[in-house]
């Protein structure tokens, strides 16, 4: 495609020559020969400093928002971030549009609720890709599977790299998407011209703040999902949770919910009520499944379940598809996942909880005994609340890491604690509180770059090192 059509309808402020271009890049690297290089402002890199290495691989061309000498084809606009989803999106051919493409947000709950939803598109004939955290892969409906990116190479994607995927995926015969949507990929544009037809907030409740700096911060990017939604499509806010449910006013069309009670009057979508879970729309309602018939663990999980139904439903699934992928659903590595159960006492693997909100849920997932795991590098976010929870839930307490003293301190004496210097140490501590009839729940609170690079890594070695146990 000539650069002068990609850039056909978007401000210009300096334009000079043409080239046929071959790709899409922002990073000078990984530049091809034939390839469009934008020049992107971004937080800690400026990409105009990279122009002369990207034209000495092989650009074709550049864009950028200040005049450049001396490059063969060059656009300048006024903003190359806001410019670069628009030309990625019609260098590809606006794939979200020629496929099912649902959008999956919010703080907690996106992998989960994303995982369940591709296993009712398939369950219903569908292939579908998945996008997230732990890859993009499409499955089948024959059990076959296609992979396209492993875990961590996708997390945040450029939006021309989305796009590519989408494009490849389309052509690889997938029918839908389901894609996990970050707060920091909202906020840097990079899902920006993905047309969700359906999107969902699982919650929205206090972090990142890292990165946002404040709450409001927070919730007007994760909000970013709606921009691209038109009136014939679908939103899903949970009710229960404030931050979601007060988007309600930004959704462009059909607005439903989910609850883990009764629904108010005139709101539609799926609930829990007496241990039923349940749909409603209008006058009309339809029973699903009992609670019990839900391998997942935790309200946390049931919100999920119903998040999913509720989203099936606007998307117009296929009833039987959900039921039975719901019910065969066993979850997600590192989030509530067994491990194992040893000398009668089961062992939990939660490394996704990264704040103390995540690890509260979990505790209240069980009513056994829980010998408790918590620490790691802290995010700066209080700990009150969940060290009340500890003294009237938690057996025993290993706090390990960097976060380990805070732990101790904001616990008190009110609790049984030890404190460890690793993880690995922890697991022995714990292996010798735990009696038979105990959980075992490895869910820190806190991130986990003290030890490990990420929540998988320290979830994959907290898995070895429980297994070695004997």
């Amino acid at each position: 495609m000539r650069l002068s059509e990609l850039m056909q309808g978007l401000p210009v402020l300096w334009a000079q020559g043409d080239a046929e271009i071959s790709g899409i890049c922002v990073d000078s690297r990984t530049v091809q020969p034939g390839d469009l290089f934008v020049a992107i402002v971004g937080r800690t890199h400026d990409g105009h400093k990279f122009i002369a290495d990207a034209i000495a691989r092989g650009a074709a061309a550049v864009m950028t928002q200040h005049r450049y000498e001396g490059v063969p084809a060059i656009y300048t606009v006024p903003n190359t971030r806001d410019a670069l989803w628009r030309i990625a999106q019609r260098f590809y051919g606006d794939p979200s549009r020629q496929m099912l493409t649902i959008g999956v947000t919010g703080t907690n709950g996106k992998t989960t609720t994303s995982h369940m939803l591709q296993k009712i598109l398939v369950a219903w004939g569908k292939p579908t890709l998945i996008v997230g955290t732990l890859g993009a892969w499409i499955d089948y409906p024959d059990g076959s599977r296609h992979t396209l990116a492993r875990e961590g190479e996708f997390t945040t994607p450029e939006v021309y790299q989305l796009q590519s995927l989408l494009k490849t995926a389309h052509e690889q015969g997938a029918q839908a998407v389901v894609m996990e949507v970050s707060s920091h990929a909202l906020d840097q544009q990079r899902a920006d011209g993905i047309h969700f037809d359906a999107a969902v907030f699982t919650n929205l409740t206090q972090d990142h703040l890292d990165y946002h700096g404040t709450m409001e911060a927070y919730i007007a990017a994760k909000a970013r999902i709606l921009d691209f939604q038109t009136d014939k499509d679908a939103a899903v806010l949970g009710c229960d949770d404030k931050g979601a449910w007060n988007l309600r006013r930004r959704v462009k069309g059909k607005l439903l919910t989910f609850s883990l009670k009764e629904l108010p009057e005139r709101l539609d979508g799926a609930y829990c009520h007496n241990g039923l879970l349940s749909l409603r729309e209008g006058k009309a309602y339809l029973p699903l499944l009992p609670r019990e018939k839900i391998q997942l663990r935790g309200d946390h999980n049931v919100a999920n379940v119903l998040a999913a139904f509720a989203i099936g439903h606007a998307a117009g699934f296929k009833l039987d598809a959900m039921l039975e992928a719901v019910e065969e659903f066993r979850g997600v590595p590192h989030r509530l996942e067994l491990v194992r159960e040893l000398r009668g006492a089961r062992w939990y693997n939660d490394s996704i909880a990264t704040a103390p909100e995540r690890s509260m849920a979990a505790i209240r997932a069980f009513s056994e005994p829980i010998v408790l795991m918590l620490g790691g590098r802290d995010k700066n976010l209080p700990w009150d609340e969940i060290a009340q929870l500890i003294r009237r839930r938690v057996k025993h307490v290993v706090a390990f890491g960097e976060a380990a003293e805070l732990i101790q301190k904001a616990v008190g004496s009110g609790a049984n604690l030890q404190r460890a210097a690793s993880l690995k140490e922890a697991v022995t501590l714990a292996a010798a509180a735990a009696s038979p009839g105990d959980v075992v729940l490895l869910s820190p609170g806190c991130t986990s770059f003290d030890e490990f690079t990420d929540f998988a890594e320290r979830g994959e070695a907290f898995r070895k090192w429980v297994q070695e146990l004997s």
